[in-house]
């Protein structure tokens, strides 16, 4: 999951994240897609270190594709105007810095830090967890939890079930069937969104108070019990609570050390987070197939607990080889440090008086002590209320921008929901498990990716590529004309309502993977290119609220999911996926009416911010 969805970012992200005249910003530029390197998600690195990806239901945390470069503020001599020691800016004396000879003592591989080859791997055993997990999430709900006679005596279930709709278990088959569907759906939605909700809280601690490490820690061993819980049905709801807390404390923050490896010049950066972009979807493309083979074989528990076996991979992993990560970090920093020694910036980069103290492990009372960055700004600089009024045409257009991405979000998220559920039941899958469709989204992003950069780029030299909200407005109809697909495919097939008998191989597989496609492209034409407007075109005081309120549209468009996919147990399969094909068309029509305006009125080149040209250089 671009995902991204990518983990959110925070409000303290407002310095890091501005945008830089005339149009662009550390490769996003607007009006245009930057270099791909990934979803998921879900993860957003800002004034304190998180770097902005964007994701898709990710942080579900998967990041789709890296914008920006702008994870570390600047010190005042760290560009061609302020002068660094000899270092200029230019291409080609980053280059040669940037060499791939010695970089402070830190171990190299293929040119890069070793560092990043760990946080690669953690980030891949991760992901596995999570996707293995939600592979199963729907099935297993269906199948086992929610059974007649056994849900009311798992831990909390009846809480939510009062609140959702419990399942009557005196009532006939086929009408339980859909009572169980229906609140399965609706406990999914809750569980991804609050996937993408804890995040920000996650980024928060460490930006404020813990730093990075401890949190990935924390998070990582918190996920790994949470998993192991998952297993034990009764259990169940106290194990998904933990992986929703594990994921805020860890998400965030492992991006953030990947970007600490680099500094803001450094050509290789770019390619650094598109390496990690690898690492999560080798995750979650291997993740579903693999739960999916376990579960066949012994049993959903089987799959819960190699989710768990994952995650204990990416402790050890994490755990055993931290010290190259904080080598590279230690190389990344002393490439800033001037010549009296001083330190560089506040955001776990560099250290006050120059010291060596891993950036993310430094004692918050160090932390305290580094010098404010030129760049950043500081509360005391601008009223919020004073802000906010004159912004409030531009923030108007921007959450309305927002608003209409929850409505993507809510049709997109059925693939993990009710597609899964509807390929169980009506789909020739030859003889794979039911969770394999979940492993040819991730395959596909990394497949079209490259198709759907080149179209934009030789559309930008011809002079003809559309505007960012046209993009998006494209991604969402493409979006609808996905779920047309799989509804007239439905119909051509006979298949009926949920609670029906199914006729298993009723519908190819084929008509599946076209919908998968076509709904990835348009995936692809709506999340990263939103994440890349929207932090374009923030005021530069609020980009990290700006930010933030894209990743609640994550949130948001998870929760609808599940309660529009409740639907799909009271209404027969075609006149559902039409009913989400509605959905999506309508947001697609929004944005094409809208798009003339909104991109008039959020044009980063209109943005009015109080600021000194020097200072607006420096952020």
């Amino acid at each position: 999951d671009l995902a991204a969805r990518a983990s959110p970012a925070t409000p303290a992200n407002a310095a890091a994240l501005a945008p830089n005249p005339p149009a662009s910003r550390g490769g996003a530029t607007y009006g245009s897609m930057p270099a791909p390197t990934r979803r998921e998600g879900d993860d957003g690195e800002g004034d304190d270190g998180y770097h902005i990806m964007a994701s898709r239901n990710e942080a579900e945390g998967r990041v789709l594709l890296h914008f920006s470069s702008d994870e570390d503020v600047d010190p005042p001599s760290s560009s061609s105007r302020l002068g660094l020691g000899g270092f200029d800016g230019s291409t080609a004396t980053r280059e040669a810095d940037d060499g791939d000879g010695d970089r402070g003592g830190d171990r190299q591989m293929f040119g890069h830090p070793s560092g990043l080859f760990v946080l690669c791997a953690t980030e891949t055993w991760e992901r596995y967890s999570y996707y293995a997990m939600r592979a199963l999430l729907v099935l297993y709900m269906r199948d086992v939890l929610l059974a007649r006679g056994a849900w009311s005596d798992v831990w909390g279930m009846r809480t939510l079930a009062s609140a959702y709709g419990a399942p009557d278990d005196d009532a006939p088959d086929e009408t339980r069937d859909r009572q169980v569907l229906a609140l399965a759906s609706r406990l999914y939605g809750l569980y991804t969104a609050l996937v993408y909700l804890t995040p920000l809280l996650g980024g928060y601690l460490a930006d404020r108070h813990f730093g990075a490490h401890p949190l990935i820690v924390l998070g990582a061993a918190t996920m790994g019990v949470g998993h192991a819980l998952l297993a034990h049905r009764r259990a169940f709801l106290m194990g998904a609570a933990l992986i929703v807390l594990g994921n805020g404390c860890f998400k965030p923050n492992v991006s953030t050390r990947v970007g600490r490896l680099y500094h803001r010049g450094d050509s290789r950066r770019d390619v650094a987070f598109g390496l990690f972009y690898c690492g999560i979807n080798l995750g979650a493309a291997v993740a579903p197939l693999a739960a999916g083979m376990l579960h066949r074989a012994d049993g959903y528990e089987a799959g819960f607990v190699s989710a768990a076996v994952g995650m204990a991979a990416c402790l050890a992993t994490y755990a055993f080889f931290g010290r190259l990560i904080d080598a590279g970090e230690a190389a990344a920093r002393k490439r800033f440090e001037g010549a009296d020694g001083g330190a560089v910036g506040s955001r776990g980069v560099g250290s006050a008086g120059g010291g060596s103290i891993p950036a993310g492990r430094e004692p918050r009372s160090q932390r305290d002590a580094d010098p404010v960055p030129v760049g950043r700004i500081r509360r005391d600089r601008f009223d919020l209320v004073k802000v906010v009024r004159r912004h409030r045409r531009r923030l108007g257009a921007m959450l309305a921008v927002c608003a209409l991405s929850a409505g993507f979000w809510c049709a997109y998220e059925q693939q993990g929901n009710t597609t899964a559920l509807f390929a169980d039941q009506w789909v020739d899958l030859a003889g794979a498990p039911t969770e394999f469709i979940q492993s040819i989204n991730p395959v596909l992003i990394l497949a079209l990716t490259p198709a759907v950069t080149r179209t934009w780029e030789r559309q930008r030299r011809n002079g003809n590529e559309p505007s960012q909200i046209t993009k998006m407005a494209i991604g969402a109809g493409l979006c609808a004309a996905s779920y047309v697909v799989l509804a007239v495919a439905a119909a051509a097939s006979g298949a009926g309502t949920a609670g029906s008998t199914a006729t298993k191989n009723q519908m190819s597989f084929v008509w599946l993977f076209v919908h998968l496609a076509v709904l990835t492209t348009g995936e692809l034409y709506l999340s990263p290119v939103g994440l890349s407007f929207i932090t374009a075109a923030a005021p530069v005081e609020l980009t990290g609220v700006s930010v933030g309120a894209w990743f609640l549209s994550s949130f948001a468009g998870n929760y609808l999911s599940g309660e529009l996919g409740s639907l799909y147990a009271v209404t027969t399969a075609p006149t559902f996926f039409f009913i989400v094909a509605s959905t999506a068309a309508a947001v697609s029509a929004a944005l094409f009416f809208a798009s003339p305006a909104l991109t008039r009125e959020l044009d980063p080149a209109t943005v009015d911010d109080e600021l000194d040209a020097h200072e607006y250089e420096q952020i």
